[in-house]
């Protein structure tokens, strides 16, 4: 989307992408047309405070999880989100420091190998995903929500965190 919008000489817009993915931030050294900007933060433990400024470069975390309790959700919810994204965290320095050895550089899609044999053990999320698919009424859910809830899905199984409520 990103090349999409810089790309298209005709579009002219300015696009907000407010995520925390490296690879996205690393778009603005190879897209003249594209700056990443982070909000200023100040942590204390696990406590978050957004100082309402901006400055040039990306952020080197995420702070979803502080955003989702600023904005009132439940407790377990934002305790289980921080577990996850603990999880992932873990699982991508692991995987960060196994690459950097093996000086492997593969792009594998999700759930192969670099030979194209598939992963035997499931992602992280695809435990949730299928506890939440056993909780899916279909025939109640409205086509929109049957479609977020199947996005929403394939984020997990994918090792994605999604920006949208479930």
């Amino acid at each position: 989307m990103v090349e999409h919008i810089h790309d298209n000489p005709r579009l002219h817009c300015k696009t907000l992408f407010a995520t925390h993915y490296h690879e996205l931030a690393d778009l603005a050294h190879e897209l003249p047309g594209v700056t990443s900007l982070q909000v200023e933060v100040l942590e204390h433990g696990d406590r978050v405070v957004f100082l309402h400024r901006v400055k040039a470069g990306a952020a080197d975390r995420s702070y979803g999880v502080h955003v989702a309790r600023l904005a009132g959700m439940p407790e377990p919810v934002t305790r289980r989100a921080a577990a996850i994204l603990t999880d992932l965290e873990r699982q991508h320095d692991a995987e960060t420091r196994s690459a950097e050895q093996e000086g492997d550089e593969s792009t594998a899609p999700p759930g192969q190998q670099a030979d194209g044999a598939p992963i035997s053990r499931l992602a992280p999320g695809a435990s949730e995903a299928l506890r939440r698919i056993a909780t899916i009424e279909p025939l109640r859910m409205s086509p929109l929500d049957a479609l977020t809830e199947l996005m929403t899905l394939v984020d997990l199984v994918n090792g994605s965190a999604p920006d949208r409520a479930p």
